[in-house]
C-alpha cells in the first residue's frame, strides 16, 4: 500500500505543476485544520468536568398519580 501511495504521488507531479493544485491543496489542508482544531475543542468540553450537565431537580421527576 505505501508503494502505491508514493508511485501516485510521483506519478501526480509529472501530470500536473504545482502552481495548478496550489488553491485546492491550500483549500484541503485548512479544512484538515479547521476539523484538527474542531475535534480539540469537542474533546477539551467533554473530558472538562466543568462543562457537564448540572443534576437534574428530583422534584419535576416526581409521578402526578400513585
Amino acid at each position: 500500500m505505501s508503494s502505491f501511495i508514493d508511485f501516485s504521488f510521483v506519478f501526480s507531479n509529472e501530470i500536473y505543476k504545482k502552481d495548478e493544485l496550489r488553491y485546492q491543496k491550500n483549500l484541503i489542508n485548512f479544512f484538515g485544520v479547521f476539523v484538527l482544531i474542531f475535534a480539540i475543542i469537542i474533546l477539551y468540553l467533554v473530558g472538562n468536568p466543568g462543562y457537564q450537565r448540572p443534576p437534574d431537580n428530583q422534584i419535576e421527576h416526581v409521578p402526578l398519580a400513585d
